[in-house]
């Protein structure tokens, strides 16, 4: 199998450089900005670039300001048990930094040099990070990105009635809470919870009344409105105008939606359009 080879000129202490590769803050410093970490050997760490790299490494070997190793164990398919190593040497007025990656699949060529010329970068700014106190990481994305991700989604899946645009904005493994007996993981519960809706409610319109973001939870709630004109849970329709409060937080990871949470007001819908008698009798 192929490997990854690179060798870094450091002037800084290996205790730096150990620290760079090893801690939260470190390796946010230099590779990605969104960055879970467990330490220790065993521990695993959650790298997020974008929708399709996001790899998580299990910590396999750690000898202090000498040696880190990690394995990848999800997160990119490509890289699925491949191995990383750090090895520090002090050569007294620098530190050498040599990294190999091992395949563990054949990959082409293209990719190798894709792969080759991006860890040339990052190592580059962990030198500089080191160095200078100021890495280049991959400038992830903001809380106001995550919340335009969301305002689109918003307005495209429910006010306009495109369905579609799960395949855009929804991760295709993204994780459904929705109170629907029975409903799908991934895009294929989000359609299927779209579909519903619009089906018992052609003309459903929402309107925000607000969006905040924390990290990578962005939380929403609207008041929705809309004629009850089809089938529901099997109601009948019978033209009855329905207007419900909606509780939303979707986890935004890499301009895609990995997780949402909803609470609509059902009980509030089952009594409108005439499921559930009104708590006043």
């Amino acid at each position: 199998m192929k490997t990854i080879l690179h060798s870094v000129d450091i002037k800084a202490g290996a205790a730096a450089i150990y620290e760079a590769l090893t801690t939260r803050d470190g390796l946010a410093g230099w590779w990605t900005a969104t960055v879970e970490a467990e330490e220790g050997v065993g521990g695993v760490i959650d790298f997020t670039f974008g929708a399709t790299f996001n790899p998580d490494m299990e910590i396999t070997a750690l000898d202090p300001e000498r040696r880190v190793a990690w394995t990848c164990v999800g997160g990119h398919e490509p890289w699925q048990d491949n191995t990383f190593e750090f090895r520090i040497e002090d050569r007294g007025s620098i530190c050498v930094l040599f990294f190999t990656q091992t395949y563990a699949r054949e990959l082409s060529d293209e990719e190798y040099g894709r792969y080759n010329f991006n860890w040339g970068f990052y190592l580059e700014s962990l030198r500089s990070l080191v160095q200078t106190r100021r890495g280049a990481p991959y400038n992830a994305e903001t809380e106001e990105d995550r919340k335009a991700v969301v305002e689109r989604f918003v307005e495209e899946y429910k006010n306009r009635h495109n369905i579609n645009i799960v395949d855009e904005l929804v991760h295709e493994e993204c994780a459904v809470h929705i109170p629907l007996p029975g409903l799908p993981q991934g895009r294929e519960g989000m359609r299927v919870n779209g579909n519903l809706v619009t089906a018992a409610f052609p003309d459903v319109h929402v309107e925000r009344e607000f969006l905040c973001a924390d990290d990578d939870i962005v939380l929403e709630r609207a008041v929705a409105e809309a004629t009850h004109q089809g089938e529901l849970m099997g109601v009948q329709p019978e033209g009855v105008p329905v207007t419900w409060t909606e509780l939303h937080a979707y986890r935004v990871r890499g301009g895609q939606i990995t997780e949402v949470w909803s609470e609509p007001d059902l009980l509030g819908i089952m009594v409108q359009i005439g499921a559930v008698d009104r708590p006043d009798g």
